[in-house]
């Protein structure tokens, strides 16, 4: 087997933002293999508190992303599986929890806006459009394809993630103000999108 070359030295310590989330844990799991330490938000504001340096610092957490493939040639990730709602096939939702979902181009408006707004200061942004669940997601489909019978029928008694995220009423703010936008992206508008042409 050839010797791996690293543009870090092993051992390294790196700062890996969203490291709870789905890509970012994984991100984790696969540097702490190849022997790096890695360090998540909290560690990130406690260097900043330690410190001090002469830069802004301002994180955006994203929970459930969807957007739009923009390759034919790639799955897609999450919309991947809403495409599959198309087919019939919901099966990659079956470990799916009730959470927040949001806007990917939405999240990208949030990082410009953490990075450029002279008035966005050591702010967690939170990028928490609105409640999902399968359900959601099997009506928001049906309303655009009502003649495709291949659409299951949603869950009985699904539950809902009933938490109010207070924190991003800022970051929507921040669309409206900052990204001229009229507030988060709604769901079917990004389902729209995602399946288009299926």
């Amino acid at each position: 087997m050839a010797k791996q070359l690293y543009y870090l030295p092993q051992g390294s310590r790196i700062l890996v933002t969203g490291a709870n989330g789905y890509i970012g844990s994984n991100v984790v799991h696969s540097l702490l293999e190849l022997g790096f330490k890695t360090e998540g938000e909290k560690e990130a504001w406690s260097w900043m508190e330690k410190n001090k340096p002469d830069f802004q610092f301002n994180t955006v957490l994203p929970n459930f992303t969807i957007e739009r493939i923009l390759h034919e040639e790639i799955h897609g990730s999450t919309m991947g599986w809403v495409r599959g709602i198309t087919t019939g096939n919901p099966s990659a939702f079956g470990l799916f929890a009730p959470q927040y979902f949001c806007d990917v181009i939405d999240i990208a408006r949030l990082h410009a806006a953490a990075l450029l707004d002279p008035n966005t200061v050591s702010r967690r942004l939170f990028g928490f459009a609105a409640p999902i669940n399968l359900t959601d997601m099997i009506l928001a489909v049906q309303k655009l394809q009502p003649d495709n019978i291949l659409i299951p029928e949603p869950p009985v008694d699904e539950g809902r993630d009933l938490s109010e995220v207070i924190p991003a009423k800022e970051a929507e703010r921040l669309l409206r103000e900052f990204c001229g936008r009229e507030g988060w992206t709604s769901l079917e508008e990004i389902i729209a999108q995602g399946i288009e042409g299926c």
